[in-house]
């Protein structure tokens, strides 16, 4: 009988989380190519981009997704990892911890570009790169060689945990925690806290954290402590990407705990942002962001209009 994948001429793509099993598998998916007759070529070298799709069955592995579907892959197969897991990989590439915001941005990029490519469902395929022993269909069998040591990424719930599930369902959420948000200080974008002292004049309090979102609708919750201090203290929350954001604007006079939830589609992938702006000068009060939280809710969800 003929080895599977030897036959017919096939283009496969290979997307993978970052993983402390990412070589050992690019390594196991080189060597099945050679032995069944395969090409290999990693897009993230400019001199294995093939000019047009090879006549050959090959393999492409790939980071990203912008100009792959010039070279007509019939079959996406996507690798993945706990999203914690990848953030500790990158973020150890990159000497940082695991969920500062350089970590969780480039981290996301690749995560959401998979979230793209696995929403369509048809001609791809969702693997467990913690496996030692994968099918690739048109491929066969791959076997990885065993780690020789992994990345603690730990176990807590993290920023990315929208990306677990492929395709991202319904009702998948994350929380965004204060920290990895950003805090303007005096004339300086970075430097503050997520307590923040609201006297003085209109400003932008925090922005950030630029974690990237597939295609889809997606809600904001917003949890603040807001201590008034006597004063009424006018409010702009915005939730969005890029140039387009839906806002909603608000005047608090009474100290307590408040959510705001915003709902934003994003029609491409792009980085998400939350930005608090205080559109009034104050004389006293607070706000402290205690958490948000980032859930894909079903597209039938209508975008906030500006209040």
């Amino acid at each position: 009988m003929a080895a599977r994948g030897m036959t017919g001429c096939h283009r496969l793509c290979v997307l993978q989380f970052p993983s402390s099993t990412e070589t050992e598998w690019t390594d196991a998916i080189r060597r099945r190519a050679s032995d069944i007759g395969w090409n290999v070529h990693d897009l993230a070298v400019a001199e294995e981009w093939p000019l047009e799709p090879p006549s050959g069955s090959s393999v492409f592995f790939t980071t990203e997704i912008e100009g792959v579907e010039k070279l007509d892959p019939t079959r996406w197969i996507i690798l993945t990892e706990d999203p914690t897991e990848s953030a500790a990989v990158v973020g150890a590439s990159l000497g940082v911890d695991p969920f500062v915001q350089i970590s969780l941005v480039r981290t996301s990029i690749r995560l959401a570009s998979s979230a793209s490519v696995a929403a369509r469902e048809t001609d791809v395929e969702v693997l467990d790169a913690r496996a030692e022993r994968l099918l690739l269909s048109d491929f066969g069998w791959v076997d990885r060689a065993p780690q020789t040591a992994a990345v603690a990424g730990g176990t807590a719930r993290g920023p990315l945990d929208i990306f677990t599930t492929l395709p991202i369902p319904i009702g998948a959420s994350a929380d965004w925690c204060p920290t990895i948000f950003s805090y303007p200080a005096g004339p300086n974008m970075e430097g503050g806290t997520p307590d923040i002292d609201l006297t003085g004049r209109a400003r932008l309090l925090l922005f950030g954290p630029y974690i990237c979102l597939p295609k889809g609708l997606w809600s904001i919750d917003i949890d603040a402590s807001i201590d008034t201090q006597t004063s009424t203290i006018a409010l702009m929350f915005e939730w969005g990407a890029g140039d387009r954001f839906v806002s909603h604007r608000t005047s608090v006079s009474t100290a307590g705990q408040y959510r705001i939830t915003l709902n934003r589609r994003w029609d491409v992938l792009e980085q998400a942002q939350v930005r608090i702006w205080l559109t009034l000068p104050l004389f006293q009060g607070r706000l402290t962001l205690n958490r948000c939280r980032v859930t894909r809710a079903a597209d039938s969800t209508p975008e906030t209009s500006a209040a």
